[in-house]
């Protein structure tokens, strides 16, 4: 469940950045993120979280947003790094130059996120990065946001993937 909440005030987060972010004449009217998390692998505990809450803000957007008057279709299209950074970056890449994402929410972990954070750069997209390293951030790239994890957010969803391996 607090993995959950985590998703839905990256979410929320999100909704903040976008609401802001100079789109200008989109030829499709469609504002696209891109969400990289592991859906498979050791960290696929999250891929119900966040699915769930990304679910939960468009179903509160109603699939839409408006920036200065202007209003947009949103969609999500995922993409599952398996919580390997290689394929974060692979990730990153495809999500920007084959489906044309404006945002990416994550990818999650701190390995993940620090393979990105030059590539993000070069293809000038903004992250919302899920990683517990001030490295994220710290050198400088304007282009990350960095959500903090904390044990308590990640303990229980650790703990209950455990006992469903036991």
């Amino acid at each position: 469940m607090m993995g959950r909440v985590k998703w839905i005030f990256m979410c929320a987060v999100l909704d903040g950045v976008l609401a802001m972010f100079p789109f200008g004449s989109l030829a499709a009217d469609v504002v696209k993120i891109g969400a990289i998390c592991p859906l498979s692998g050791g960290g696929a505990f999250y891929d119900e979280d966040a699915k769930g809450a990304i679910g939960l803000a468009m179903d509160t957007l109603g699939g839409k947003i408006t920036v200065k008057g202007k209003s947009y279709e949103i969609g999500v299209v995922y993409y599952d790094d398996g919580g390997v950074p290689s394929e974060a970056v692979k990730g990153l890449r495809k999500l920007v130059t084959v489906d044309g994402v404006h945002v990416i929410v994550g990818p999650i972990g701190a390995s993940s996120a620090n393979a990105v954070i030059t590539i993000n750069e070069q293809e000038k997209v903004l992250i919302l990065a899920n990683s517990g390293d001030t490295k994220t951030t710290r050198l400088g790239n304007k282009l990350i946001i960095r959500l903090q994890t904390v044990p308590s957010m990640v303990a229980g969803p650790y703990g209950q993937y455990l006992l469903k391996c036991a």
